[in-house]
This record gives C-alpha cells, structure tokens and sequence, in this order.
C-alpha cells in the first residue's frame, strides 16, 4: 500500500487556493507548489537546499528574498524552514509594491525558541535611519520563556503612535503555531492558530494601520530582524515556514481553513 506523507496531503490539487481569493496573493514563503492566484511566492525546493542565499518568488512580481544567515532545517513531515539563530539572520526581501497597501494579511507558522524576549518577526524601516517610520511585528516571549504574545509596534515620524499586543499567554514557545496578522483598513485583527485574538492598545487603537501608513521614510521589508541605525537587532530565534502575505484582509474563516489543511505539516 503506498505510503502519503503529511506534505503528499497539503500539495493535492486545490489546497493552496483557499489561502487568497484569485489575484490577491502577494507572497508566500511557502515550501511545496502553491496556487496560481500567487503574486508572491517566495518557494524553497522540496530536495535540501543546502546554503542556497536566496528564497525565489514564482509569481510574476519577481519579489525575491536575500537569506542573509538563516539556516534550513527540516521538519517530521519533510517540509524544509527557515531557523534564525538570535544574533546575525534575516530575510531581506527590498522594497515590494505591496509596501504601499492601506489593508493586508501577514500570517506564517513560526516555533519559537527561548533565548530571545522580543522576537523581531516582520519589518518595514530603513536601515540608515534612527526610528522614523517602523512597522514591526512582533513575537514576545515572557520572563518565564514557555509562553508570549503577539504585539504590533508602529512609529510614524518618529513618534511611537501603535502598540497591539494580544494577551500575555497567547503564544507558545517550542511548539508550531499559525499566526496572522490582518487590516481591514478600518480595524486591525490578530489570530493565533486560526483563532482570533482580544487586543490591547497600549498606544493607539486597533483602527487598521498598515503598511502604506508609513510615508516619511521607511523603505523595505525584512523578516526575522529589525533594520535600524545602520544595524540589525531585536533578532528572531525561531523557526518560520509558509510566510504569506495577501493584500486583503482574509476572513477569519478563510485562515482557519488554511491552518486545518497545513497544520499536518507541523505535527499539531
């Protein structure tokens, strides 16, 4: 009797297509063929990659990603991630037209370590700059490193107008978990494995500030640090696998579904 892999499930026909409706994908990084309705899809092969320095986008936009230290690993189930070890790795992937979005979906499988408290997750700054324009999204660990939360950091003009954070407990470390990141334009959302999530505003409020929001001087996207003063800090310890972005805010059924049809790949 053949054998079907939790990766055999995931790239049957069709499953990829509930992630965005036709011609909103942006980006994926995603580790198997994705669906055609891709605009970004930043896709590692399915054979080791080995030290391969760049994660190629299929879509027509060309959004490659630069892989400046990160390494890849492999999961149970033979999908092939990203790790970042806390110091020195990132994704640098320049400055793509869907910077200039007004709403969007950020969302990706992330396992995170315990080393690092404030796990820099995705960014939008400019590196030869203090703080002047940042979009950060974040993935904090508490003191006691087994649990966190998600927390969205905003600047605009050097002013520190965001801060979104879910609840302390809503993550958990050394496990995989489906995280995602949606605007409406209008109001800001945030799911933890399918699940949407209470916010707290401890600056701002959840009003739907995106990345086309940031109009002073931030400049490209980073994944796995942040990019500021000619530096790169608040470094991610983890692992990511299947990052998409979508430029429309994706229903919450929609990301529940994709997090039932992928989360075989991840043992949960």
């Amino acid at each position: 009797m053949e054998t079907i892999s939790a990766l055999d499930k995931v790239k049957s026909p069709g499953i990829m297509a509930v992630a965005c409706p036709t011609g909103n994908f942006q980006f994926e990084l995603a580790q198997y063929r994705s669906d055609k309705s891709c605009e970004l899809d930043l896709a590692s092969p399915l054979y080791n990659p080995g030290s391969k320095s760049k994660i190629y986008d299929r879509s027509p936009y060309g959004n490659h990603g630069t892989i400046v230290g990160a390494t890849w690993a492999r999961t149970g189930s033979g999908l092939w991630v990203l790790s970042f070890d806390g110091t020195d790795d990132y994704i640098s992937l320049g400055a793509p037209t869907f910077r200039t979005d007004q709403a969007g979906t950020i969302m990706a499988w992330v396992n995170l370590d315990n080393v690092t408290l404030s796990h820099q997750f995705f960014d939008y700054s400019k590196l030869s700059t203090a703080v002047v324009d940042e979009f950060r999204l974040e993935l904090v660990t508490a003191a006691d490193a087994q649990t966190g939360f998600m927390r969205l950091v905003i600047y605009q003009n050097t002013v520190n107008t965001y801060s979104l954070n879910t609840a302390a407990g809503t993550l958990l470390r050394g496990t995989w978990q489906h995280i995602a990141l949606v605007s409406t334009g209008a109001a800001t959302l945030m799911y933890i494995m399918g699940v949407s999530k209470a916010i707290t505003a401890g600056a701002g409020t959840a009003d739907g500030v995106w990345l086309g929001d940031m109009v002073t001087d931030a400049d490209a996207i980073y994944v796995g640090v942040l990019a500021r003063s000619n530096d790169y800090i608040v470094d991610m310890t983890g692992d990511i696998a299947l990052l998409t972005y979508c430029n429309i805010a994706l229903s919450a059924p929609t990301i529940l579904r994709y997090v039932n049809q992928t989360k075989p790949l991840f043992g949960v």
